[in-house]
């Protein structure tokens, strides 16, 4: 048996280092810098593309097949003691659990009194249908862990689906068949690009020249910038407490606040949302001069407003061509911002990234350039990296 864990160790390890080695072996070489300066030509996708809700990259299966053995070799406690599941996040870069492997992390593994503080520690990682928290609610045998997978998951849910909730309803024990529809009232859908909206927000849109991609959403040709516009009225119609704070950042070049400076924040009022719409509505992409790609301005700027935040949410489509450009320079850029804001008395404040890909022509070099910045920021910052890479 210790052969057999000193074996499973000795493969876990070696994963980690391949799947880690975007955080820390990418080359950001001069070609990819040049294709990243250069004013590219624009061209639309021909394909149409059901942008409605799209799918991010997630976790290799391999990866995660050996995560798992390395479980299975351990006791609850010592998973607890020795923060495997923090390290295993970290060492793939913050990357996204796939549906199955969140059904077979949760009916193989049987976490006993450590099965909340487990969800909850990777609820931002977790991509989850209603069908999916069926199939762990039939395969879970204690009746009090399937209300708990209710109870926490369905928070996490990208659907609501009336038939699959009678069924999961119908698995539950008698006391526990009022929950779904007391959950149905508390929560929406997860916005699958936003995630959870719930409390304070800091917004963070690139406007570099690569946002004009373009391609056909709904019957009409949009630039990757104009889908993003869309989905931020969706955003802006799930954040439905007066009490809700937010503010927004736009970056090409440079950075800046789209209303006022780091004193200010909207409420989410529906004259304050009406407003902020307006600013979205009217960005355009940088041009010339301005077409470039400045994240750690754009961060620093997220990092010095004043008011307690619950994340940042940053949409982007590629990696930093001004500014902090070298990866060791930005790890040491999120450390400083982080800790001056901390020291201002403020909360530590997670970025999570969405790597905004859709129907561009960026080479593979590229987009494993922009890949490993956004998981190189999600992970500095303890947020998720979601990867909209879609190939037309």
């Amino acid at each position: 048996m210790k052969i057999l864990n000193l074996l499973v160790l000795i493969a876990f390890t070696f994963i980690s280092f391949i799947t880690n080695q975007d955080l820390r072996t990418i080359p950001i070489d001069c070609e990819n810098q040049r294709l990243a300066e250069e004013e590219v030509p624009i061209l639309m996708s021909e394909k149409k593309l059901d942008t409605n809700c799209l799918k991010p990259e997630f976790l290799k299966d391999d990866a995660f097949k050996l995560f798992m053995a390395k479980l299975k070799t351990k006791t609850i406690p010592q998973i607890r003691e020795e923060k495997l599941l923090e390290l295993f996040i970290k060492s793939v870069g913050s990357e996204m659990f796939s549906p199955e492997h969140t059904i077979i992390l949760f009916t193989e593994i049987d976490f006993e009194n450590e099965l909340v503080p487990t969800i909850k520690k990777l609820s931002q990682y977790i991509w989850i249908h209603s069908e999916d928290l069926l199939s762990i609610v039939e395969q879970t045998k204690k009746l009090s862990d399937r209300m708990v997978f209710v109870k926490y998951f369905f928070p996490l849910l990208l659907d609501h689906h009336e038939v699959t909730f009678q069924l999961i309803t119908d698995a539950l024990d008698c006391q526990d068949k009022y929950l779904i529809e007391e959950l149905k009232i508390k929560f929406r859908p997860k916005d699958c690009y936003f995630g959870n909206l719930i409390g304070d927000t800091i917004f963070i849109i690139d406007l570099s020249r690569s946002m004009l991609f373009f391609f056909e959403h709904e019957g009409k040709t949009v630039t990757r910038l104009d889908f993003l516009k869309i989905l931020f009225r969706r955003a802006f119609d799930s954040l439905r407490s007066e009490d809700q704070k937010f503010q927004i950042i736009g970056f090409n070049s440079q950075a800046r606040y789209l209303e006022k400076d780091e004193n200010y924040v909207f409420s989410a009022t529906d004259a304050e949302k009406k407003h902020a719409l307006e600013l979205v509505d009217s960005l355009q992409v940088g041009e010339g001069a301005q077409r470039f790609t400045n994240i750690s301005e754009a961060l620093e700027l997220a990092y010095k407003i004043k008011h307690n935040f619950n994340r940042v949410i940053m949409f982007t489509d590629g990696f930093p061509t001004r500014g902090i450009t070298d990866k060791e320079q930005m790890k040491e850029h999120i450390a400083k911002i982080q800790e001056n804001r901390m020291n201002a008395g403020f909360k530590k404040l997670p970025v999570d990234v969405n790597l905004l890909m859709i129907a561009g022509t960026e080479n593979l070099e590229f987009k494993e350039a922009a890949k490993y910045f956004s998981k190189l920021i999600s992970t500095e910052t303890d947020g998720v990296v979601k990867n909209f890479d879609v190939k037309l």
